[in-house]
């Protein structure tokens, strides 16, 4: 029978010889992003930012990329889109961070896609849906959800199936709301015509 201890010498070789070994430890690839940890938006801020650290904790785990961990650089924009573009700026210019993470809402994600788009530094944005936001023209801003616009399609179509002819709306007055209210007064008037 073969040792393990031999079995671990082999594998080892073996990983050696096809080059599968991981790189040593690099420096950590430092990751910048600004939520809401405080005011209008910190319950959902605060779940972007379990999300994230979670994130950070099973890459590390599993190695981290290209072999560097992941480091955190999260600041607390207080859900106001001015403090969003002023710490942007400060994780890029100064904090010298190696990629960012978009902020909560689609107002500060809307903010700060201005600043990422000066330094030419990609912006994934997982916690802003507001189409609008996609439709200037920026090159260095990637959508990860749904566009709030298709929201309420699925609300929609069960008012249609049940027969309900109209439908009254109140909303927040500002971007995401009023743009998953414009997406569904569409989705209810190209009901309504057909």
């Amino acid at each position: 029978m073969v040792s393990l201890r031999l079995l671990a010498l082999l594998s080892s070789v073996a990983l050696l010889l096809v080059g599968a070994v991981p790189a040593p430890a690099q420096s950590p690839l430092r990751i910048g992003a600004s939520l809401s940890l405080t005011g209008t938006y910190a319950k959902p801020g605060l779940y972007g930012r379990e999300g994230y650290v979670l994130c950070q904790k099973h890459l590390n785990e599993s190695g981290g990329v290209l072999g560097r961990p992941i480091e955190l650089a999260i600041y607390d924009d207080r859900s106001d889109p001015q403090t969003g573009v002023r710490l942007y700026e400060k994780l890029i210019t100064e904090d010298r961070v190696d990629a960012v993470l978009g902020p909560y809402s689609s107002a500060i994600t809307e903010a700060v896609a201005n600043v990422t788009e000066k330094y030419k530094k990609l912006l994934i944005a997982p916690l802003g849906s507001a189409g609008s936001i996609w439709e200037k023209g920026r090159r260095y801003l990637i959508m990860m959800v749904s566009p709030a616009e298709v929201y309420l399609e699925g609300l929609m179509d069960m008012a249609a199936r049940n027969g309900l002819k109209s439908v009254a709306v109140i909303y927040e007055d500002t971007l995401f709301p009023k743009t998953s209210v414009k997406g569904a007064m569409a989705s209810a008037r190209k009901r309504a015509a057909t």
